[in-house]
C-alpha cells in the first residue's frame, strides 16, 4: 500500500495573503464611487445616508445661500430614515421645531418669512416623503408626499441629488432645481450617534 501526501503548491499563508489583498483591492475599487468620498467604508451606503442632517454649506447658482437656511433664528433639519422615509423640520434657536413648538405671533411671522426665503431645492421638499437610491447608487431620489402641504402644488415628480461625497459624518450632494439652476449642498449630522431606524 502506497501513502500519498498532498503538498500544496503554494503555502497556506501565501494563499491567505493573496486572497486578502485581492479582497481589499476589490473593496477599495468598489468603494471609490464618489468624487470626494472615502476610499473604503465598512458601513453600507444606506446606513451612511440615514441620519438627521443639517445644512452647513449651500451654493445656489454659484452664490452662497447658507444663511437663508441657517438664519439667526431658524434652521432646517432633514431626517432621512433607513426605511426610505424623509421629513424636514424647522427648528428655532431654542430647539423647538415646527411640529412641537407653539410660537407666538411675532415668531410665526418670522417663521413664514424664513420658509418663503429658502432656496428652491429645500423649499420643494415640503414636509415629508420617501427617498431611495437610483440603480447605480450615485444619486438620492426624493419623492415628496404631495398631499401634505399647499406648497406641494408647485412640486412635480421626484428630485435627484447627485452624491459627491458620502462619509460617516459628512455628505455632499448637488443637482439642478426646477428652474434649471445648479446647486451644491454640504450636510453634517445633527448628532454623532448611528441612526438605526
Amino acid at each position: 500500500m502506497e501513502i500519498v501526501i498532498f503538498v500544496p503548491k503554494y503555502p497556506i499563508m501565501k494563499l491567505f495573503k493573496f486572497i486578502s489583498i485581492a479582497f481589499l483591492g476589490s473593496v477599495a475599487l468598489y468603494s471609490c464611487k464618489y468624487e470626494d468620498g472615502p476610499g473604503i467604508s465598512l458601513r453600507a451606503k444606506r446606513d451612511r445616508v440615514a441620519n438627521e442632517w443639517r445644512v452647513v454649506n449651500m451654493t445656489y447658482g454659484g452664490v452662497d445661500v447658507t444663511n437663508k437656511i441657517n438664519d439667526s433664528i431658524f434652521t432646517s433639519i432633514l431626517n432621512l430614515s433607513r426605511t426610505g422615509k424623509y421629513n424636514i423640520v424647522h427648528q428655532d434657536k431654542f430647539g423647538k421645531t415646527s411640529h412641537t413648538g407653539k410660537w407666538g405671533e411675532k415668531w410665526v411671522k418670522q417663521y413664514n418669512g424664513y420658509c418663503d426665503n429658502r432656496p428652491i431645492p429645500i423649499k420643494d421638499l415640503v414636509m415629508n416623503g420617501e427617498w431611495t437610491f437610483d440603480y447605480r447608487h450615485d444619486k438620492i431620489q426624493l419623492f415628496p408626499e404631495l398631499s401634505t402641504s399647499a406648497d406641494s402644488f408647485n412640486v412635480r415628480g421626484s428630485f435627484n441629488w447627485g452624491i459627491i461625497m458620502l462619509k460617516e459624518k459628512q455628505m455632499k450632494v448637488r443637482g439642478k432645481d426646477r428652474a434649471s439652476i445648479d446647486w451644491t449642498m454640504e450636510l453634517a449630522p445633527v448628532n454623532g450617534e448611528p441612526y438605526w431606524y
